[in-house]
């Protein structure tokens, strides 16, 4: 602080003393980084703080919901929060006055829309417009302030209640954070956002009381909610008059964003203080929070800053800490205290006597961290990270080969990891197993690891173990190790290896366990057994066709194209022809054809195709005349002679006839030639027609027609 700036706050305490009812005016800060309004807080942990009305007048200042603005100038108020642009309050707290001479008072300032609840150094902003609950959750947990992170306002006390009433008193519905859906069940409301998210603070819907820690609830309810109106109302809300509503999801309002942290990270406060003496303190910054430089760079210089001269020095404490080493092994460096002399802006902490050796060693870390400030208070960058940069080249880590093998009784096998070079520290990858083998001592043991290599070391071993040399077939098999996530080293070309375990025992074959079998019709189904030379221990499977004379999808039989699978560690598996019709059709006997085909994880063996005979159980049908003779006169035109079976036969039935007597045919006395007749599938009977017999005017006598049935065939 200037001289005569002093001399004229001493001038204010000596009048003040004088005239009690005059106060003492306070050196001031100015704000910077705002476009348009900035709200500001400001409160003091003893006396009043006040405006002459005169100073303030003309600077367009408001006062936000819930406060007055006549509070700036009755000379009464701990605490004065309003509104302007930044040009404005810097005006305004250049006049800000003190009631006494000791004390602090703190000054928070924030965008205009952003409110700050002293009780929880929260931050609150209310969001206009028209949302859906979904989108105010999204919304609000992407969007950050002053170091903290968003999320729909969680009411979690009376005093923030009827704070975050305030931001709505001016006619706005605003959705909170509440619901009664997702963990929660109907009328059993609690958070869904923030760091109280999954807490109930209500049970018991309408009439229901308030969690234990949140009595509040009780008496903030509008009437009669919740009242889950419609049964869609789940998600809650603050209502124009400040009280608790439920509502539907698809309901659109504004919405309250609280800034904090879903984990409760502090937040950065903006706010600015002023000693007893009436000086505000200066904010005390690293220029950045991270710097780095080359090994062969001897010294660094790691600069602090503050936002303003103070007329009184300036010390901080810093502690030293990172992955490099100090006391002259990577630097020269120790915890300690830097000053920072009156009229001065900064100054500077040196990291000296970087070594620049000839190890690999990686990039390394000095971390100066800040505390304990003297006459200034510390911003949001409290902490440097210098990095010393590596100039020497990182070794690769990678497998010496990409596959390997060996036989099933090779009990062990070591799987080698080079390095490119050696280096001071140990490098270290991890690997993951895959393959078709099967781990934790089926087929062998190892599991998903980390490998190290010593410093100094350029290589190590993976030992598979235990592998199993059983009886079972199970063909070739493999191990594949994969490196990843290498520490202090690259990963090079050789990142998998493959170890084939070769198999020793045959591969089985598959095949019918006989060739023939047969049933009488009357059984009504049939299992066809499928074996293996072997057992195996993967699954074992065939195709198969179904063909033969009888007729399948349920009209002789039921059995489709498809695949027999012999599950593993067994030898058999049947194919099951069912539902075999017993009908009382003669058919004869009938054939069902299995042919197996494209074998997997087997070879097909002699009996690939088995017959299975349906043995008929009706008798074949008689075929004959109904009747040995008949007559009729010759002035009759034509004459039917039924043939007939003695019962249905499946398929059709036909026979030989052929025709003499002692009427004369080809038109002569009538027309019928020597033929066949059938007999249709499923009919009993049919007829022979003699046709165009000849009523002429000779006399011939009675004349004979002989029709002889003779080479049936189905009868």
């Amino acid at each position: 602080m200037k001289r005569s700036a002093v001399k004229m706050l001493w001038f204010f305490v000596i009048l003040w003393s004088f005239l009690s009812s005059l106060a003492h005016a306070t050196t001031h800060t100015s704000i910077s980084g705002y476009t348009g309004n900035v709200r500001v807080h400001i409160t003091t942990t003893s006396g009043a703080i006040f405006f002459d009305s005169a100073d303030i007048s003309g600077l367009g200042l408001s006062a936000p919901t819930g406060y007055s603005l006549a509070d700036l100038t009755d000379g009464t108020q701990n605490e004065l929060v309003f509104v302007g642009t930044q040009t404005n309050v810097n005006t305004a707290l250049s006049k800000l006055q003190h009631s006494s001479g000791t004390g602090t008072i703190s000054i928070t300032h924030s965008h205009s829309n952003v409110a700050f609840y002293p009780a929880n150094q929260h931050f609150y902003e209310l969001i206009t417009g028209s949302f859906t609950v979904t989108q105010a959750h999204a919304n609000a947990q992407a969007m950050s302030r002053y170091g903290a992170s968003g999320y729909l306002v969680t009411a979690t006390t009376q005093g923030e209640w009827d704070f975050i009433d305030d931001m709505v008193h001016n006619g706005t519905n605003a959705w909170i954070s509440g619901t009664d859906t997702g963990v929660f069940s109907e009328g059993n409301f609690g958070f869904n956002s923030g760091p109280e998210n999954t807490i109930t603070f209500w049970t018991g819907g309408n009439g229901g009381s308030a969690a234990s820690g949140y009595g509040f609830y009780n008496s903030v309810w509008s009437t009669g909610n919740p009242d889950n109106h419609g049964g869609a109302e789940h998600y809650l809300h603050i209502t124009t008059g400040g009280s608790l509503n439920d509502n539907r999801a698809t309901t659109t309002f504004n919405y309250i964003v609280e800034y904090s942290g879903a984990s409760g990270q502090a937040v950065t406060t903006n706010t600015q203080t002023v000693n007893a003496n009436g000086y505000f303190w200066p904010v005390m910054n690293f220029g950045y929070s991270s710097s780095s430089g080359p090994e062969s760079t001897s010294t660094a210089a790691i600069n602090l800053t503050l936002s303003a001269a103070t007329g009184i020095g300036v010390s901080v404490d810093y502690a030293v800490s990172g992955t490099a080493l100090g006391s002259g092994v990577d630097y020269t460096l120790s915890d300690g205290t830097l000053t920072i002399p009156s009229g001065s802006t900064g100054g500077s902490i040196t990291i000296a006597s970087i070594v620049d050796d000839s190890l690999f060693e990686g990039d390394e870390t000095v971390i100066l961290t800040l505390s304990n400030p003297d006459n200034a208070t510390l911003g949001s960058t409290t902490v440097h990270t210098y990095t010393i940069t590596e100039n020497e080249t990182q070794p690769t880590i990678q497998f010496s080969s990409g596959s390997s093998n060996g036989a099933e009784s090779v009990s062990s096998t070591d799987i080698t990891v080079n390095l490119s070079g050696a280096s001071t520290q140990d490098i270290s990858a991890d690997y993951t197993i895959t393959g078709t083998a099967t781990g934790g001592g089926t087929d062998y043991r190892l599991a998903n690891g980390t490998i190290t290599i010593a410093a100094n070391s350029t290589s190590d071993n993976i030992t598979i173990t235990s592998i199993v040399d059983d009886s079972l077939y199970e063909g070739d098999e493999t191990i594949i190790i994969t490196l990843s996530n290498p520490d202090n080293a690259t990963l090079g070309a050789n990142t998998a290896h493959t170890y084939t375990i070769t198999e020793n025992e045959t591969q089985p074959n598959i095949q019918f366990s006989s060739t023939t079998s047969s049933g009488a019709e009357a059984v009504s189904s049939a299992d066809i057994t499928v074996s293996l030379s072997g057992a195996s221990s993967t699954d074992i499977s065939a195709d198969y066709t179904i063909t033969g004379t009888a007729t399948g999808s349920g009209t002789d039989y039921t059995l489709a194209d498809g695949t027999i699978t012999i599950a593993a560690n067994t030898t058999s598996d049947n194919i099951t022809i069912a539902s075999i019709v017993d009908d009382n059709l003669y058919e004869g006997d009938e054939t069902v054809i299995v042919t197996l085909s494209n074998p997997d994880n087997a070879t097909l063996g002699a009996n690939t195709a088995h017959t299975y005979t349906i043995t008929e159980n009706e008798t074949q049908p008689v075929l004959q005349f109904s009747s040995a003779t008949s007559a009729n006169a010759e002035s009759v035109s034509s004459a039917s002679l039924q043939v007939t079976l003695s019962g249905p036969s499946a398929t059709d039935v036909t026979a030989n006839y052929t025709v003499t007597g002692t009427a004369s045919g080809g038109g002569t006395d009538y027309t019928l030639a020597d033929g066949i007749i059938t007999i249709s599938a499923n009919t009993t009977s049919d007829n022979i027609t003699i046709a165009s017999i000849v009523d002429d005017s000779l006399y011939e006598g009675d004349e004979t027609v002989i029709v002889t049935l003779s080479a049936p065939s189905g009868a």
